[in-house]
């Protein structure tokens, strides 16, 4: 049984002696078996004896020892040590997060265990623990002890960098160990296949090519925070990655979408619920989500919103709900509102008795998904806007008008939208249930 982590070795005598360790792990190699004919001298304080004729039926040598042995790049040949009631303690608080410590009796030493897969190192712990007992560990399976070859103690790759189409990897592959790849400049039309088996993947830079359209697999990649696809070829961005099967709902923190030729954004781009970070320049938008800001509506974690030179002529209603840190709306032909113009008058008198029911629903907060009403019902719920005077809900009966919000309330920071100096104020499309809370608003400014 083998297990690859960070491994640092402390021996409890240096203390004693007013000395410290290193503190810093080296990437190894540990495995749990028997020692082979013909191997060398255990480790320093590990039990002696020259080495058996390899395994029987339960892993043991010809002494029935089980060793372990760790191997590092500085080290191949390894440091074993005796298993069988050799262990003093396991430390196992923080198994989760891939770390653990092996406390062992001879040499005083403790194996301090971080980066680890969390489903191996449990299964190596169990084993170590088996080992400690002398419990029958057939189950397992053990090996002759061998030297450690260069590709078992190799750190894993975790950061690839491709800047040129002639480094393009089309046959290597990209290392299944990736946390950080970028892929520019190489002209990518799509996004390779290969990269959506990258389940360690944190961040994917793939700016600086002619990326056409994005696939929905990409809401597979769980550990993914940072999404760049800046200066593409995009038209759209699929609803499929925002949808509530999408793992990118819970991991995505930054997106940049700025320089693409996007002129819309789906209906549930707010149930990126992390979002903290969004770059949105140099598109063709008209509009942004209508769903910005809203309570309960996702994005509650933005921060920082980019949003310059596209076509926007006026701000969701919810954004006046925004607390951000920096926000760029510069280059957009935003209007000047003025309280009393209406923007659209829609009643239905009397309101139909869907919109009567979905007022109330919303009102309640009544959960609804595509399993348990038709997906049609679930878009025209949440297309569903809060009335400014009431607080009640206008789904296809409504008045909306434009109401001037001083975006120094919402940020911190705020790029001016003139070179005059003015330019704080942006105007912010509101909704009314009804004519009578139109006026009773506009009659309190």
């Amino acid at each position: 049984m083998r297990l690859q982590c960070d491994v640092e070795t402390s021996s409890r005598l240096l203390p004693s002696c007013g000395l410290r360790g290193r503190g810093r792990g080296i990437w190894s190699a540990l495995t749990i078996g028997a020692r082979g004919g013909g191997a060398g001298s255990a480790a320093a304080g590990g039990a002696g004896g020259g080495g058996g004729d390899g395994g029987d039926k339960d892993g043991r040598n010809a002494h029935g020892q089980l060793w372990l042995m760790v191997c590092s790049s500085k080290d191949k040949a390894g440091s074993r040590y005796k298993l069988k009631g050799n262990i003093e303690q396991l430390f196992t608080k923080f198994v989760d997060e891939g770390k653990a410590t092996v406390r062992l009796k001879e040499p005083p030493v403790d194996l301090c265990l971080s980066k680890a897969s969390t489903v191996g190192l449990k299964g190596f712990l169990s084993a170590l623990r088996l080992a400690h007992q002398d419990h029958n560990v057939s189950s397992m399976h053990i090996s002759s002890l061998a030297p450690a070859r260069s590709s078992d103690v190799e750190k894993p790759r975790e950061r690839m960098t491709v800047l040129a189409r002639a480094d393009y990897p089309l046959i290597a592959g990209f290392p299944s160990s990736l946390q950080t790849l970028q892929v520019s400049n190489c002209r990518l039309s799509r996004v390779d296949s290969r990269m959506l088996s990258l389940r360690h993947l944190c961040r994917l830079d793939l700016s600086h090519n002619h990326v056409r359209e994005l696939t929905a697999a990409l809401s597979s990649l769980g550990c993914l925070a940072e999404l760049v696809l800046a200066d593409n070829h995009l038209e759209a961005f699929p609803s499929a990655l925002c949808s509530d099967d999408s793992a990118l709902r819970r991991s995505l923190r930054l997106l940049d979408l700025s320089r693409n030729r996007l002129r819309s954004l789906p209906h549930n781009f707010g149930r990126l619920s992390e979002l903290a970070h969004l770059r949105l320049d140099d598109n063709r938008l008209t509009a942004l989500w209508r769903g910005l800001g809203r309570p309960n509506a996702g994005v509650g974690r933005l921060r920082s919103l980019s949003a310059a030179r596209n076509a926007v002529a006026r701000l969701p209603g919810g954004f006046a709900r925004l607390r951000l840190d920096v926000l760029d709306l510069h280059g957009n032909p935003l209007e000047q509102p003025r309280p009393r113009d209406l923007v659209a008058v829609r009643l239905l008198l009397p309101p139909t008795l869907a919109e009567l029911a979905a007022r109330a629903a919303k009102a309640c907060r009544l959960p609804y998904c595509p399993a348990s009403v038709p997906a049609e019902l679930c878009r025209w719920l949440d297309a569903a806007e809060p009335c400014e005077g009431c607080g009640s809900f206008a789904l296809d009966s409504f008045v909306a008008a434009s109401l001037p919000l001083d975006l120094r309330c919402i940020a911190t920071q705020v790029v001016l939208l003139d070179h005059g100096g003015r330019g704080q104020e942006a105007p912010r499309l509101v909704f009314f249930c009804s004519r009578a809370c139109h006026q009773r608003f506009i009659l309190k400014l």
